[in-house]
């Protein structure tokens, strides 16, 4: 949970988006699906339907549940799922967190944030870089 914001106050917002999380708008997204083969491997690899009108964003800074503080990693041990589960609106689905594997105890538990290097901007429309620190033997070095 977070506050939810409409495309042009997120995009206000994107000097400080440490906790922006994009919702609603990659259902087709297969990469958001990746885990899920090594759990269930009859799964579907991508989600249907489509999002006519974009999707919101929450953004956490403020406050926030317990997935704020899930950290990023190139060899995630989770992954997060849109969920539509009391309304039609695929705009505004819940975020859940699922297993992509056998986790043990006091492991961390880590997701990939899905930043797609060189696509992320700041507010004046530069292309903005963060390192990657995760220490995953496939870390790619970025998270955009």
């Amino acid at each position: 949970m977070g506050e939810l914001l409409e495309e042009k106050e997120a995009e206000r917002r994107t000097s400080n988006d440490a906790y922006l999380f994009d919702i609603g708008n990659n259902y087709n997204d297969g990469s958001l699906w990746g885990g899920l083969s090594n759990v269930m491997p009859d799964a579907p690899s991508s989600s249907c339907g489509v999002v006519e009108d974009g999707g919101f964003t929450i953004d956490a800074v403020e406050y926030g549940n317990v997935g704020r503080f899930v950290n990023h990693s190139c060899s995630p041990n989770l992954y997060a799922q849109n969920v539509v589960h009391d309304h039609e609106d695929k705009r505004m689905p819940l975020i859940m967190l699922f297993a992509a594997e056998n986790i043990p105890p006091l492991q961390e538990l880590t997701y990939h944030y899905n930043y797609v290097i060189h696509q992320v901007y700041d507010s004046s429309g530069n292309i903005k870089k963060k390192s990657c620190f995760c220490g995953s033997s496939e870390c790619t070095g970025w998270l955009y």
